[in-house]
Formats: structure tokens, sequence, C-alpha cells
């Protein structure tokens, strides 16, 4: 949507929704109405509020570690993991 949201002028963002099986970081794209870039910018906003995902980085190539994964068995991203600071699974290492 990228390409055709650019060639309408629509207002678009991606932010980081987490990784695949893969271990590539994956984005959501959040599009909005013309003029409407508030609106778009709040939505990411708030999903940034509500998940904890643009804080997590891949490994650097030929590291060992591997990135947290919220993923199914076939490598796509689940729904957005909610911050909790008491879960180990989603401590920063």
């Amino acid at each position: 949507l990228g390409a055709f949201g650019s060639c309408l002028g629509l207002p678009a963002i991606s932010v980081p929704m987490g990784f695949t099986a893969a271990g590539l970081p994956a984005g959501l794209q959040i599009l909005g109405r013309a003029y409407d870039e508030n609106v778009v910018l709040a939505v990411a906003a708030a999903y940034q509020d509500l998940t904890d995902w643009h804080a997590h980085h891949p490994p650097d190539a030929g590291s060992d570690a591997q990135p947290r994964t919220d993923c199914d068995a076939g490598g796509v991203a689940r729904a957005p993991a909610p911050r909790r600071t008491d879960s180990p699974a989603c401590a920063d290492p």
C-alpha cells in the first residue's frame, strides 16, 4: 500500500509489530484518509503504548542470540504482545 498511498497523497506510517519465525522484523502499516495525519499518528502512538515491539531489535549478524518472537507455526506475527514488566518472556535480555 505504500506506493499506492503515496500516489494518492494519503498519510501512512509503519510501526514495528514483532518478528517472523525466521527472526526478521515485521511492521504494521497504518494508512489514513487524506489530511488525517493526526489520526494516523495517534493510532501509531496508541499501538506503541500498548506494545513493546519498538523496544526490541534483531540480533547482530553472526550472533547466536534469537529475537523474541510471537509468531504462529506459519511464521505470521500474532496479536500484539501487551506490555508486562512482570513477565520473563517480555523482559529485555
